[in-house]
């Protein structure tokens, strides 16, 4: 199984330059004959420790459905990194998708990065 790394240049915040730029990815993992890409946590917004900013920037959902297309329309396994919100707390959530679009798994992580306190 061929697998593809998906590593963009993360611009702060601007979620249409970066999709733009995973999707390039995406497109040419499937040139390339990958079955799989997987891109980076927080690759539509950049890292931040304040989830709620991002949050308010592109929701989980909205994430979800950009990636649930490029699945579907690239017959790609994706992986990627987002947060999402639940019942007033957020999570720094990894999603796999399969080629239909469909969530295969979900990761969250449990020990998220404190700056100076790890």
């Amino acid at each position: 199984m061929k697998l593809g790394l998906g590593q963009i240049n993360t611009k702060w915040m601007d979620v249409d330059n970066n999709k733009e730029h995973i999707l390039k990815l995406v497109k040419e993992a499937k040139e390339q004959h990958c079955r799989a890409i997987f891109f980076a946590e927080m690759c539509l917004t950049g890292f931040s420790s304040d989830a709620q900013r991002l949050l308010d920037k592109i929701s989980y959902q909205e994430a979800l459905e950009f990636f649930m297309k490029a699945a579907k329309d690239n017959e790609l396994y994706i992986g990627f990194g987002a947060v999402e919100g639940s019942e007033g707390s957020n999570y720094n959530c990894y999603t796999v998708l399969s080629p239909e679009g469909q969530v295969v798994n979900k990761y969250y992580k449990i020990h998220s990065f404190s700056p100076g306190g790890e």
